[in-house]
């Protein structure tokens, strides 16, 4: 598709290890897209699968329609740093980002793009009617909530799932950002407030989650050092107290001292004491390298993502 071909809509979906999921999925939204538009694009966005699934794609779901594009990534970035590459390749007017497991619908697209149409919003997000998520995964969900509210102003009655239409321009200015553990849904938030929400299903997952329990941890902490200072807050905070309780107890050792009480301080309590703060002393260390970790990451321009080539579909 050349740029001189009007693109509408386009819709961008991080692909890894989804070859039993992604034709249906392709085959559906081709389906319901027409509904809205002919000039439409759907965007693949191979994030280093170690499946094989780019010759999967090329050789079972490029065929489908013209208007599919297959972007081919140089390793796996991680989905949300895929999905900023595929923001990247978008020419549509309006974005569409969702997930390959088929368990969002493809028609509740028409939703999300007639209320954004409907509405001055920049963004309009699925909000999910039931979740079928495990309980860890929904906790999660509200800690990412208490982190955006903390942090960016969230209100605590949106949600930022992975389903949402964005204006194309908006997603694009997303791009300026260079934060080495991306979230998009953060990101736009930092690009534009007009935010709203639509009720859209959520089926069971086919299959299992890519996201281990490991991913989910590591997502969870990038989140909180990478767009919030509550945790070194809350080390500042421990320090401080730290402190105070040490300046409270030097001092009541020295009135026991003074008052003749005290001969010789038990080595027991100086060795608990030494141990105690230096514990705290590695905790903050370690919380303040992984804030220059990601500054170095940073200021030194790390790609997000590396396009290794885009291919375009030839209708049969």
């Amino acid at each position: 598709m050349s740029s001189e071909t009007p693109v509408h809509i386009s819709v961008v979906i991080p692909c890894y290890k989804s070859q039993k999921t992604i034709k249906e999925l392709c085959e559906n939204l081709v389906i319901e897209l027409e509904k809205i538009t002919n000039d439409f694009e759907v965007l693949l966005i191979n994030d280093g699968s170690p499946d094989d699934l780019l010759t999967y794609l090329s050789g079972e779901v490029l065929p489908l329609d013209k208007r599919i594009v297959i972007v081919d990534l140089t390793r796996n970035f991680g989905q949300q740093s895929a999905i900023l590459a595929g923001f990247e390749v978008a020419q549509g007017d309006f974005i569409v980002t969702m997930d390959d497991d088929l368990q969002q619908d493809p028609k509740d697209i028409k939703l999300m793009y007639d209320a954004i149409k409907e509405r001055d919003d920049d963004v309009v997000v699925g909000s999910l009617k039931k979740k079928q998520h495990s309980l860890i995964r929904n906790m999660g969900t509200q800690l990412v909530k208490v982190i955006a509210n903390k942090s960016l102003g969230v209100p605590f009655d949106l949600d930022l799932t992975s389903f949402r239409i964005i204006r194309g321009h908006i997603a694009k200015k997303s791009l300026l950002f260079h934060n080495i553990h991306p979230v998009v849904g953060f990101l736009l938030f930092m690009v534009t407030k007009k935010f709203s929400n639509v009720e859209v299903n959520h089926f069971k997952r086919n299959g299992s989650s890519s996201y281990s329990y490991k991913k989910l941890f590591d997502y969870f902490f990038n989140m909180l050092v990478n767009y919030s200072d509550l945790l070194l807050k809350g080390v500042s905070r421990v320090g401080l107290l730290m402190a105070s309780f040490s300046f409270l107890f030097a001092t009541y050792y020295l009135w026991m001292w003074l008052s003749g009480e005290i001969k010789v301080l038990g080595f027991a309590t100086i060795v608990i004491l030494q141990l105690f703060l230096f514990g705290i002393l590695f905790i903050i260390l370690g919380v303040l390298g992984a804030y220059l970790i990601r500054i170095t990451k940073t200021t030194s321009r790390y790609p997000l993502f590396i396009v290794n080539r885009v291919i375009r579909g030839k209708k049969l």
